[in-house]
């Protein structure tokens, strides 16, 4: 379960690493080659011009400004027929793949991403997926190459471009149970981070998370980031890691009614956590949250900048924010990108 040796954080915000690996032959064709035979639905992201509607957050509106480059963010759900798909927003695009092959039934409670590894001919995804039951599986999927060229594409070109695949699953394995009054997962996007954090009741409980000998996850109950608090927070994702006094730590982003809340989680075992207010009203009529990481080129040899994109689901509506500084403690900077894609 590795990540392939990108720098990416959020696994490159999730799913974006794979809108260079999707179907492995995308890591092994130029862009320019690429036909348009792709499952995905990609739309250019256009924001309409913004509202001043009070169920909106608005913040710093961005209204017809262009969208932001170089920037991505992803999750994951299941679509029709039980298909699941990859909703990212990539480099100004928005896109909904769906993994041909892979599909789940009843529909879980949620489906997330832990790792990926990207060889230059296959490309695997390991995923935590939770059934309505409340049982934890670990799931691996795999898609193969048809071949190409070895020429490795920038990572401006998106998740549209990437071919058609038939997705493999392996047989899922089960690794907890328990699973079904959790409310949301948030999974640290850097590799050394060692928690999963969920929201479970009015606590943030936090996990470990490693892979076996075979690739699948193994998770298991860590110490307690928080034990009360979290009754009202609906969402939660993982934006950045950061320092408290020397420790190193965990910054989520949550939603609790109508506010969008910061929380810092130092990684001790029985932290403290420092709960910072961005935005006091707004956010009420989004249901989750889903940050992703802004970069200063499209080179893959390119560093993680201050911005953090964010998608923002409100129905079937799939909006961007960006905060443009997310180290300042403060939502006065967030801009709002309006609807950018719909979700399935």
């Amino acid at each position: 379960m590795t990540r392939s040796g990108l720098r990416a954080r959020t696994r490159l915000a999730g799913a974006a690493a794979l809108a260079l690996a999707l179907a492995a032959p995308a890591l092994l064709t130029p862009p320019a080659a690429l036909a348009s035979t792709s499952p995905s639905t990609s739309t250019s992201a256009r924001p309409p011009a913004a509202t001043s509607s009070a169920s909106s957050p608005l913040l710093a509106t961005a209204g017809s400004a262009a969208l932001p480059r170089h920037c991505f963010a992803e999750y994951t759900v299941t679509g029709r027929g039980g298909v699941v798909t990859s909703l990212t927003y990539a480099d100004r695009e928005f896109a909904a793949y769906a993994y041909d092959g892979w599909k789940i039934s009843p529909a879980p409670r949620f489906v997330e991403p832990v790792g990926y590894d990207v060889g230059r001919r296959s490309v695997t995804l390991t995923s935590l997926v939770a059934r309505p039951d409340g049982i934890l599986e670990s799931v691996r999927v795999h898609a193969a190459s048809t071949g190409g060229a070895t020429a490795s594409p920038g990572l401006s070109w998106g998740l549209a471009n990437a071919p058609a695949a038939a997705w493999k699953v392996d047989p899922p394995v089960r690794v907890g149970r328990g699973w079904h009054q959790v409310r949301d997962v948030a999974v640290p996007g850097e590799e050394r981070a060692p928690y999963l954090f969920a929201l479970l009741g009015d606590r943030l409980n936090r996990y470990t998370v490693r892979p076996d000998a075979k690739g699948n996850a193994i998770v298991r109950t860590g110490p307690h980031a928080a034990t009360a608090g979290f009754a009202g927070v609906r969402s939660i994702t993982w934006t950045r890691q950061t320092t408290v006094r020397g420790v190193p730590a965990d910054v989520l982003v949550g939603l609790d009614g109508a506010r969008l809340v910061e929380y810092t989680v130092p990684r001790t075992e029985r932290p403290r956590v420092i709960t910072r207010e961005l935005v006091g009203r707004g956010w009420g009529a989004i249901t989750r949250v889903d940050a992703g990481a802004c970069f200063t080129s499209s080179s893959p040899s390119a560093r993680v900048t201050r911005s953090v994109p964010v998608l923002g689901t409100m129905g079937r509506s799939v909006r961007l924010y960006v905060d443009r500084d997310a180290t300042d403690g403060s939502g006065r900077d967030i801009a709002n990108h309006g609807q950018v894609g719909l979700r399935p």
